[in-house]
């Protein structure tokens, strides 16, 4: 059982950090490219996110995409770690079962909340 709890910690943080690292480059883009009403010109269609990441890069370089993702996987470090803290001296689930109810629901989201 220690093995197995252990097992998907490791799966459930390698999962986590796959995710992270993947989905923050998109993030910064999206942020980069966000609607400004008082702009000349408006990104309307996908291509002209071309032009955004070329002077992106040209302006910042190719690591400006990751920048800030420490800071993202310390709030989610800090975050995961409190919730387990919390869920082992309280009754509050970290997770609810395929059958809930609503006690269950506050429950987690009370922990969530926390």
């Amino acid at each position: 059982e220690q093995l197995n709890r252990f097992a998907g910690f490791g799966i459930g943080l390698a999962s986590l950090f796959t995710e992270k690292v993947l989905a923050h480059p998109c993030i910064v883009l999206r942020r980069q490219c966000q609607v400004n009403y008082h702009a000349r010109h408006y990104h309307l269609t996908p291509f002209t996110v071309i032009n955004i990441m070329y002077s992106f890069n040209k302006t910042q370089g190719p690591r400006a995409l990751w920048k800030g993702m420490g800071s993202t996987f310390i709030v989610q470090g800090v975050t995961l770690g409190a919730e387990g803290i919390i869920s082992e001296f309280t009754p509050l689930p970290r997770e609810i079962s395929h059958k809930w109810n609503p006690k269950q629901i506050g429950e987690h989201l009370l922990l969530k909340s926390l």
